[in-house]
């Protein structure tokens, strides 16, 4: 409330034109349908349109193996990135584009202390970054993030703001509230000013790892080469180099390959190991299937041997929603309970439902779990060479449907997260036309 209004007062100054986006993740039954209409009132207050999206959020950290916390996170960014690219389509330049969220000073020593006990080197100690841009293009900004909570309510309450309070943040059941509630008011009785002294730290560690972001792109610019569109080559001086500057040119180089997160120390020392073995073959295996090698003395980091792809260009999707006693099921066709797809990814879900060929991270729902698509290729010995060109039918890393092919598995495999059972009341129909 107090970011809308800020950036509401200012926009004649600065010629800002806003899109407010509310996510509801239905974990309060009620409450977040109420907070969802007050926010909707308010836009309309302001003669704006709110852009809002509703899911379940339990759910759908269940069908992805994640903490509720780490799945509604990711929502939140891809309804900032799903409103962002509806503006592109409509013809506002993506450059001019931000997306801006209302973390505080509060949060931002939360975050340092979080990532400290996960255990984090000098770019997590450095916190959120008030400006950045996320994978798509889009800037990110966080115009309050200097500012402590308590003169953000201050705010509120001189501008008769009214915010409205969610009672979640009082459960200790998130790792992200303990912090918040029981850790910094116990070391604030061995620092009054711990806040400001953990916000020193994350700015100390910002510069450090400016300085860093600047030696590693130059070094990458000159001491680097593509292999392909899937590998990164180092010149053989890379292993002369400080170790905690090459470090951060590994990290940085894998960011390019696509993988951003995950990397652990023991991973780092794993690469460090096959640069001092010696061995001309060494190598070590990274999150998501990607690896680290040596080749005639230079390391090569390798990402998974094809990213996801867009729908095949031999074949097409075709997607029907109807009633269940209305539904018609084609030879070959993949039947999934739709109302359960809707709770797990929200009413648009059948618009994030793509074709493609596997990429990192990909899972399908089994009964009692999961499986990753790369052990499900093994398992059914499928070639290596063959495997990158497996239609997937997925949403997000989560596949729903793999047909039986010419290079696929020997049977259709279907995601058990979406069942149809006596309850399902609608059905989505899901046919790949022109598979061989």
């Amino acid at each position: 409330m107090c970011l809308f209004n800020v950036l509401k007062s200012l926009s004649g100054e600065l010629d800002l034109k806003l899109y407010p986006v509310h996510v509801n993740h239905k974990i309060r039954p009620g409450e977040a349908e109420a907070d969802q209409a007050f926010v909707e009132q308010i836009c309309r207050e302001s003669g704006l349109d709110c852009y809002s999206v509703e899911f379940d959020c339990r759910a759908a950290a269940e069908a992805r193996g994640e903490t509720t916390e780490e799945t509604g996170r990711w929502m939140r960014y891809e309804a900032f990135r799903a409103r962002a690219e509806a503006l592109c389509e409509q013809g506002v330049d993506r450059k001019d584009i931000a997306v801006a969220l209302a973390h505080n000073a509060d949060d931002q020593a939360e975050t340092i202390m979080f990532r400290l006990m996960r255990g984090t080197g000098v770019g997590g100690l450095s916190g959120m970054a008030a400006e950045r841009e996320d994978e798509a293009g889009f800037r990110i900004i966080r115009p309050l993030l200097e500012i402590p909570k308590s003169r953000i309510l201050e705010y509120c309450r001189e501008y008769d703001l009214q915010p409205r309070t969610d009672r979640t943040n009082a459960s200790t059941e998130y790792a992200r509230n303990r912090i918040r509630l029981e850790l910094m008011p116990a070391l604030r009785q061995y620092n009054p000013h711990i806040r400001e002294a953990i916000l020193r730290l994350g700015r100390s560690a910002a510069e450090t790892r400016d300085y860093l972001d600047t030696m590693a792109a130059a070094y990458m610019k000159e001491g680097m080469e593509h292999r392909g569109e899937t590998g990164l080559c180092f010149r053989k001086d890379l292993a002369e180099l400080h170790p905690a500057l090459r470090k951060h040119i590994i990290g940085k180089a894998l960011g390019t390959l696509g993988l951003f997160q995950d990397m652990t120390s023991a991973h780092y020392s794993g690469i460090e190991a096959i640069l001092r073995s010696g061995s001309p073959s060494a190598s070590a295996d990274l999150p998501h299937g990607y690896r680290a090698c040596m080749e005639y003395g230079r390391l090569v980091l390798r990402a998974p041997s094809r990213a996801a792809e867009a729908e095949p260009a031999h074949v097409r999707l075709a997607l029907t929603v109807l009633p269940a006693e209305e539904a018609d099921f084609p030879p070959g066709a993949a039947v999934f309970d739709a109302d359960a797809l809707e709770d797990a990814y929200g009413s648009d879900f059948v618009t994030k439902i793509t074709l493609r060929t596997r990429g990192s991270g990909d899972f399908l729902g089994i009964r009692g779990g999961r499986k990753k698509i790369q052990d499900l290729f093994v398992d059914e010995k499928i070639p290596k060479e063959k495997r990158d060109r497996i239609p997937l039918v997925a949403i997000g890393r989560e596949v729903l449907f793999i047909p039986r092919g010419d290079c696929g598995p020997s049977r259709p495999r279907h995601s058990a997260n979406y069942a149809l059972s006596p309850d399902t009341k609608r059905v989505i129909t899901v046919e790949i036309i022109g598979i061989v």
